[in-house]
This record gives structure tokens, C-alpha cells and sequence, in this order.
């Protein structure tokens, strides 16, 4: 809330005191010196245990945006779009109209821009900020869920440290924004599985539609969280069946298709829609913004529903592990594979493979539904990216999902091991108290 109101602050100032259409990067400088001092301050004030990691995260996150503001070094997935961004918000700064949109994020650096005057360094390190609020409500999410030390210091390193999460935290993209959504919306989902509070799961919904508004992939998310509400049975413990929640997956139903008629927050899908074969114009659409030569699958072409399942498989294994040892074409691939792939391999095999470890009814509940969540969401973006870059910046949207449900599997497992030890322990014990 301190680093909101800063914010305010400054915006209010920036208004009254720049002249417009001028770059000013002093003023950009005062602000994230005077913000960077409020963020040491609430870390070592509210987050003493993990402080240095955090800390160490923060600054990562600042180095890259100088980095990319002054153009440093080349930074993998800043450049096109990023460019793009910062030309369409000064064309709206410059005409004040904001005819020239092209996604929702424009919106948001268009009006910064017609606010304050071009500072676009400013503007960068509010995704900063979002990048150090998502790892901040993962740490509480971690908390809620009562998870032993040992497994939050493992995965919170991981959220601070994964590569994409520290560049998409210091670059001119709206990435940022959305896991920040994406996490804000775990945490209160999470929230509301445990104490079952209407308030928690409008809050969780109302996350994902500011993430869906920025990027109609995440609407998977929604479809999942809706459909956890209909058959989730908070006294049994367990997803159950009645006319009670398949009335309101009825409801839920139509409450989609207005969302999806209205086009707000599915902008993206309009696209789609208008044309005549909506099947093979959704390869059009993505194929419209894939860059760098790592396209995958090009020999697929999708005629028909029957086709359209039948090749989900496979373009969702690639959207969510490219690239593919056997599509590398040099070092870079590798290096992208090592750093997103791998880890993503990980993740789903701790969370699908130790799930059987899990004996708390709720939490194994839990994993299920977030999975169903994740996987919707994948089914839709599995069919709106065909290259691997793109395929990396959309799967680490979802990144803090998987985070989390890997967590939990993860901290069973442990517990588990640490169980048999004892039970090994207590019978060599026993028998040898018998021999004596």
C-alpha cells in the first residue's frame, strides 16, 4: 500500500511539474531511488527470513531494467514488441487519441505517457514492482499453506531467480503485469479453498479478468476457477455432482459467453473470430506475431474439430517444453532449454508424480483444480503460439500455478521420506531393545 500511494504521488507530481512530451530522466531517477528506499525498508521490516534473497531479487530485477533502457547488452524478448509499446504510447501522447491500440497494455503506457511525458524508465520499473508483488504474494501463498521452511526456501528461490521472471521484470512488456494478476489470483483462490469465503474467490476471479484484459489466454484460468466453485464441496472435501452446481456451471456458462461476446477482455479471440476459417485463422493470427525463426509444427493444418483434438496433445507438450532438443538450432536454444524447459520438466513431474504422497483431502483437491485451471489455459494458447520464444513468454504466465502446486507435492514428499526414517529408526531401536 506505501509503494501505491508513492506511486500516486508521483504520477500527481509528474502531472504538475514536467513539461510534456519532454523526456525527463532525472525525474524517473528521484522516483525509483525514493521507491527502491520504501521496498529495503518493507523487506526488512516485514520479510526478515528471506530478506537477503529478496533483496538480491530487487536488484536483479533494477540491473536488467537499466540494462534494457540504455541497451546494454541484447536481452532475450526485449525489442519488437517492447519498441512497439513505447512508439504507440508516445503517438497517443502525441495526438491524444488512443485509435492507434493494437493490445490493452498500450492503454496503460499510452496514458502514462499522456500523464507524465514519455518516461519510459519510470514506466519500466513499475514492472519491477509488479515482478517483486508476485514473488511476494507466492511467499504468502507458501505461508497459508503451512509449508515446512526447507520447501519455501527451495521454491521462493525459484520464483526470484527463474531468468523469465527477471526479465520480464525489467522490460517494456506487459508480461509483468500478468503473472503479477496470476499470482495475486492463486493466492486469494488458495484463500478461498481454506476458509471458503465468497470475497476471497471474487477477488481471485477479478485477478484473472485484469490478467485476461491484458491477454485472453488467461481466460482458461477463469473457466477453471468457475467450474472449482461448481463442483467443489467445501464440508466433503471432495468434487461432487447436484442439480445445485450444475445449475450454477449454468450460470457460469452464460456469465462466460457474455464476457467473450462483449470482446473486452478477449480482444485477442475477435481477431480470430472474424475471419471464415476460424480454425486455420488462429495459426494466422499467431503466425502474425512469431519472430526469430522458431516456429514448430508448421507441417500441422488443422481443417477440421476431429484434427483440432487431435493434435492438442502435441501442441500443448510443445508450448509448454520448446524448445525441443531436436529443433535447437544453437546455443541460444540451449541455453533457453537449460533455464525454461528443464525447469518446467521439473515442475510437472514433481507436481503429477508425487501428487500420490499427498494426504490432506483439501490440498490434494486443490493441486486438481489448479491444475484444470493451467491446463485450460494452455489447451487455448497451445493453439495461438507457433515458435518457441512466444511459447516461453506465454507459459511463464503461468508460472506461479505451477510454483505452487509443485510446492505442495514437493513439501509431501519430503514429509514422507522423513516419516519412513523415523519408522526405520524407531523399529532398529525396538529390535534391538528385544535382543538385548
Amino acid at each position: 500500500m506505501i509503494i501505491i500511494i508513492s506511486l500516486l504521488i508521483e504520477i500527481i507530481a509528474g502531472i504538475i511539474i514536467l513539461p510534456l512530451k519532454e523526456i525527463n530522466e532525472p525525474f524517473s531517477f528521484i522516483c525509483i531511488l525514493i521507491n527502491t528506499f520504501l521496498v529495503i525498508f518493507l523487506i526488512l521490516k516485514t520479510y526478515k527470513e528471506y530478506r537477503t534473497v529478496f533483496i538480491v531479487a530487487y536488484f536483479l530485477r533494477l540491473f536488467l531494467l537499466f540494462a534494457s533502457y540504455y541497451k546494454l547488452f541484447p536481452i532475450i524478448h526485449d525489442g519488437g514488441d517492447s519498441e512497439a509499446f513505447d512508439y504507440i504510447g508516445k503517438l497517443i501522447m502525441n495526438t491524444g487519441s488512443f485509435k492507434h491500440v493494437f493490445t490493452n497494455y498500450t492503454y496503460l503506457v499510452g496514458g502514462f505517457y499522456y500523464l507524465i511525458g514519455p518516461q519510459r524508465l519510470f514506466v519500466q520499473y513499475i514492472n519491477v514492482l509488479f515482478g517483486m508483488g508476485s514473488i511476494f504474494f507466492i511467499y504468502k501463498t507458501f505461508l497459508l499453506l503451512q509449508l515446512s521452511k526447507k520447501t519455501v526456501k527451495i521454491f521462493l528461490m525459484m520464483m526470484c531467480f527463474l531468468p523469465h521472471n527477471i526479465i520480464f521484470s525489467g522490460i517494456l512488456l506487459r508480461e509483468a503485469l500478468i503473472i503479477f494478476a496470476v499470482s495475486v489470483s492463486v493466492f486469494y483462490f488458495v484463500k478461498w479453498m481454506i476458509t471458503y469465503k465468497i470475497k476471497y474467490f471474487v477477488v481471485a476471479c477479478c485477478a484473472i479478468l485484469l490478467a485476461t484484459w491484458m491477454h485472453s489466454g488467461t481466460i482458461g484460468i477463469l473457466v477453471g476457477y468457475l467450474l472449482s466453485y461448481t463442483f467443489y464441496n467445501y464440508k466433503a472435501q471432495k468434487i461432487s455432482f447436484s442439480m445445485q452446481s450444475i445449475a450454477a456451471s449454468i450460470a457460469c456458462i452464460t456469465i462466460l459467453i457474455y464476457i467473450i461476446a462483449t470482446g473486452f477482455f478477449t480482444s485477442y479471440f475477435s481477431k480470430v473470430l472474424d475471419e471464415g476459417d476460424r480454425m486455420n485463422a488462429l495459426f494466422a493470427v499467431a503466425s502474425e506475431v512469431s519472430t526469430g525463426g522458431s516456429q514448430y509444427l508448421t507441417w500441422i493444418s488443422v481443417n477440421s474439430p476431429i484434427q483440432f483434438f487431435l493434435f492438442s496433445p502435441l501442441k500443448m507438450f510443445y508450448f509448454l517444453f520448446s524448445p525441443i532438443p531436436f529443433d535447437w538450432r544453437g546455443i541460444t536454444d540451449i541455453i533457453a532449454f537449460c533455464f525454461s524447459s528443464v525447469i518446467f520438466i521439473y515442475l510437472f513431474w514433481i507436481t503429477i508424480g508425487w501428487q500420490k504422497y499427498i494426504i490432506n483431502k483439501r490440498e490434494k483437491i486443490l493441486i486438481k483444480l489448479l491444475l484444470l485451471s493451467m491446463f485450460l489455459s494452455i489447451f487455448i494458447y497451445a493453439f495461438g503460439v507457433v515458435a518457441s520464444g512466444p511459447a516461453m513468454r506465454h507459459r511463464t504466465k503461468l508460472f506461479p500455478i505451477l510454483i505452487v502446486t509443485s510446492a505442495i507435492a514437493y513439501d509431501y514428499k519430503r514429509k514422507d521420506k522423513y516419516i519412513k526414517m523415523d519408522y526405520d529408526n524407531n523399529n532398529f531401536i525396538i529390535s534391538n531393545i528385544k535382543k538385548i
